[in-house]
């Protein structure tokens, strides 16, 4: 494995533990997992640099 592919499990591995810590149930804090890593893809034409807060409670 890559470097930047074990950055990226990790950041994946961290995100899942806030979201468990906030006190989301596993199953809940997969789903949020697995839309985070889709959401750069919903939107076509705008690089997720350009994204803000208003894209993501849109979405």
């Amino acid at each position: 494995m890559t470097q930047k592919s074990e950055n990226i499990n990790e950041f994946w591995e961290k995100f899942h533990k806030s979201v468990v810590d906030s006190g989301v149930a596993e199953a809940m804090a997969i789903w949020y997992v697995n839309w985070a890593q889709k959401f750069p893809t919903s939107f076509r034409g705008k690089s997720l640099r350009l994204r803000s807060a208003g894209d993501v409670f849109s979405a």
